[in-house]
């Protein structure tokens, strides 16, 4: 069976060395390896097969990176996709760079000689661009992003807009705080295992970043034990804060019965 996380990169050189030493790193970082060493190959390849990266040499001769490029971004653009295919272009002149591809979105430059502890900075930096425009998720007006008392195995982070967090109280809705861009939502689910303490409503047109229950276990997991007992700790504090603003009864919380209780079964989910 293949592997789902590994990626797949074009590299377009005629350099032999180059072509070796940097196949066996890219292989050996879970990267599968495709050469093309000429202009028609290259775009033959484009065509013909699905990328993640390219990755060009530019002194190559007779090789018409810009026009390979624009060709590229063209056929992106006639598809109306969003998620450009990430080209790293590397050689000795930087500044013929900057005035010919500096502009085009998601072409990025690398000095020679390449080394690879610099290009795999560069794919970390790009396959995380990725990453984050493939889980980003547009929310409009008025749209309710997270319903109190629900269950939910999603968090969010706020990319861009703003969002109103309310509570019912004696049949009305009352006002408990904005969340802005760059602030979590619905974290505190995540870490106490109790359904949603509040209510929450975009203000305008927003977009999300989408972050699954099971990825923030495996970010936590990797902390210390007291990190993870403050963050938990916090949650509930905030949870029996919004009981009080709201009026209801104050809920008395357990370690034993809130944080640990269900947490196999909800990583599976």
């Amino acid at each position: 069976m293949a592997d789902k996380n590994r990626t797949t990169v074009l590299f377009v050189t005629r350099d032999e060395h180059l072509k070796n030493t940097v196949k066996a790193d890219l292989e050996r970082n879970n990267h599968r390896f495709v050469l093309a060493s000429n202009d028609s190959e290259a775009r033959l390849k484009v065509v013909g097969e699905i990328f993640q990266f390219v990755i060009i040499d530019m002194g190559m001769d007779g090789f018409d990176s810009t026009s390979f490029i624009h060709n590229i971004r063209h056929k992106e653009k006639l598809k109306k996709l969003t998620n450009l295919l990430p080209i790293i272009m590397f050689g000795e002149d930087e500044e013929h760079f900057n005035l010919t591809f500096k502009d085009l979105e998601k072409v990025s430059y690398l000095s020679k000689p390449l080394e690879f502890d610099e290009l795999k900075v560069k794919l970390a930096i790009l396959d995380g661009r990725n990453i984050i425009k493939e889980n980003t998720k547009e929310i409009k007006k008025g749209i309710c992003i997270i319903e109190e008392g629900t269950a939910s195995n999603e968090m969010y982070w706020v990319l861009k807009g703003s969002f109103i967090t309310t509570i019912k109280s004696d049949n009305d809705d009352k006002f408990v705080g904005r969340i802005n861009e760059g602030e979590l939502i619905g974290e505190m689910s995540f870490l106490d295992n109790k359904p949603r303490s509040a209510t929450v409503t975009s203000l305008e047109d927003s977009e999300v970043l989408v972050i699954p229950y099971k990825k923030f276990v495996h970010a936590v997991d990797g902390q210390p034990k007291w990190f993870q007992a403050l963050m938990r700790t916090l949650s509930i504090r905030l949870r029996k804060s919004n009981y009080i603003i709201s009026g209801k009864a104050k809920e008395e919380t357990s370690f034993s019965d809130s944080i640990d209780k269900n947490i196999t079964d909800k990583k599976d989910k």
